[in-house]
């Protein structure tokens, strides 16, 4: 699963919303770059969550976003 997946399951409205974002152009940029920066991986977590969308873990964002887990860790 890449982050333009994980963006696409969550919706890029959504997430952008749950992020506090009036515009959904920081999720859309993230989306084509394919890169989730990792100060928001908890909150992505948790819109995963609202959104009742099953298997978005702090492992699933570190193996996406080619990052190591303690360093993911560090900052979520």
């Amino acid at each position: 699963m890449s982050p333009s997946d994980i963006i696409e399951k969550i919706g890029v409205t959504f997430l952008a919303s749950a992020l506090g974002h009036k515009n959904v152009s920081t999720v859309s940029s993230w989306k084509s770059r394919g890169s989730i920066p990792v100060q928001y991986w908890g909150d992505v977590i948790a819109a995963a969550q609202a959104r009742d969308v099953r298997g978005i873990t702090l492992r699933v964002l570190a193996q996406a976003c080619g990052a190591k887990i303690a360093e993911a860790e560090r900052v979520s």
